[in-house]
C-alpha cells in the first residue's frame, strides 16, 4: 500500500528561525503512524539534478497533507510551498508557535491561508498536536473513502438493475442532445458498461468509472445516468463513442467540440456522398433553421465538428432525400 506521505514546510536554518527541533517533533509524530504515514523533509531527501525549487515544490504538488510549521517570520520558500499546496488544493495543517518577537506580517500570512491552526509552546507540546492532528486526518479520509465506496455501490446496483429490467436511459452529456436518444443498459462488467440504441442495434462501451450518478425520477421515464465525460455522434461510422471530455458550458446549437477544416475537401464529400449524405457549409446564424429542416452537425472520426474561416462555418450533412 502507498504510504500517505506529509510534507512538513517551516523556515530552514538557525540564522533565520531555529525549528529543527519542532522539524524532528513532526517527524516523530507522523512515526507513530506506521505502514500508513510517512514524512518529507528536505533535510532527509536524497540529492537531485532538479533545479532546487523545481525539486521541493514537485513534493508539495504529490504530497497527500501540507505540514506547516510557523515560527518567528515566514521565508520567501515557505510562502511558495504555501501557495503551491493550495494552488494545487494540498490539505493543510498549521501550527503556530508562541514566540514573543514574531514579525507583524507573520499574522496577516496565518489569515491568508484560511485555515484553523493550532498553537504549541515547545517540540513536546508540538508532538502530541500532529499526532492528533494526523489521526483525525487519516480517519477524516478512510471514512470519506468508505462514503465514496458506499456511493459506488449504490452506482452499481442501479445500473445491474436496470438491465435486468432492460429500462430505458437517456445520458448526459450527448452530443448532439435530444430526448429522443434512448438507450438500454446491456452489461455491466467490472470494467465497463455497454449500452445499446435500439434505432442502431450497436453497443457502445462506457468506462465504469466515468459514470457520475444514476437517477430514477419517475417509473414511466427514462433513467437518467450522468457521465464525467460525454457520449459522442461520430457521422461517418455512425455510431456514439465515448470521449473523455465534457462538451463546451455554451453549446446551444449542439456544435460540441470543433476544429478547423479546409472549406473545400473533395474527399470528404466523396466520401459522405458514398455514405447516403449530402454536405454544405452553413453559417452559425442560420444553423438553427438548418437543424429544423433535417440537417445534422457533421462530426469527425475524433468527436469533433469542423468550423472554417473567420466566421465560424459550420460543416454539416442530410440524407439525399432532403433537400439542399
Amino acid at each position: 500500500m502507498e504510504l500517505f506521505q506529509v510534507f512538513i514546510s517551516s523556515v530552514i536554518g538557525p540564522e533565520v528561525d531555529d525549528l529543527a527541533e519542532e522539524r524532528r517533533a513532526v517527524c516523530s509524530a507522523v512515526a507513530q503512524f506506521p505502514d500508513v504515514a510517512k514524512p518529507w523533509v528536505f533535510e532527509d531527501a536524497p540529492a537531485s539534478s532538479q533545479r532546487l525549487a523545481d525539486y521541493y515544490l514537485d513534493e508539495v504538488k504529490r504530497c497527500d497533507l501540507f505540514l506547516l510549521i510557523v515560527g518567528r517570520c515566514v521565508t520567501k520558500q515557505v510562502r511558495a510551498e504555501c501557495q503551491t499546496a493550495l494552488d494545487y488544493e494540498r490539505p493543510m495543517l498549521v501550527f503556530r508557535k508562541e514566540v514573543a518577537n514574531r514579525e507583524p506580517s507573520v499574522e496577516d500570512f496565518l489569515r491568508s491561508l484560511d485555515v484553523k491552526y493550532d498553537s504549541f509552546s515547545d517540540a513536546r507540546n508540538l508532538e502530541a498536536l500532529v499526532r492528533r492532528g494526523l489521526g483525525q486526518e487519516l480517519l477524516s479520509r478512510i471514512r470519506d473513502r468508505s462514503v465514496a465506496r458506499d456511493s459506488r455501490v449504490h452506482i452499481l446496483a442501479a445500473l445491474r438493475r436496470a438491465m435486468r429490467e432492460k429500462r430505458n436511459i437517456s445520458i448526459s452529456p450527448i452530443v448532439p442532445a435530444s430526448p429522443n436518444h434512448v438507450f438500454v443498459i446491456e452489461k455491466v462488467g467490472p470494467e465497463n458498461i455497454e449500452i445499446n440504441n435500439s434505432a442502431l442495434m450497436r453497443t457502445t462501451s462506457i468506462p465504469l468509472r466515468r459514470v457520475e450518478d444514476i437517477f430514477d425520477t419517475n417509473q414511466a421515464q427514462p433513467l437518467q445516468l450522468s457521465l464525467d465525460g460525454r457520449l459522442q455522434w461520430i457521422t461517418r461510422s455512425q455510431d456514439w463513442l465515448f470521449f473523455t471530455f465534457k462538451p463546451p458550458v455554451s453549446d446551444a446549437l449542439g456544435v460540441g467540440h470543433s476544429k478547423d477544416h479546409l472549406f473545400e475537401d473533395i474527399e470528404l464529400v466523396a466520401q459522405l456522398r458514398k455514405l447516403g449524405f449530402k454536405s454544405r457549409w452553413s453559417s452559425r446564424e442560420r444553423l438553427a433553421e438548418k437543424l429544423r429542416r433535417g440537417y445534422l452537425v457533421f462530426f469527425d472520426d475524433d468527436g469533433r465538428s469542423l468550423e472554417s474561416g473567420d466566421s465560424r462555418m459550420v460543416f454539416v450533412v442530410a440524407p439525399d432525400d432532403n433537400r439542399l
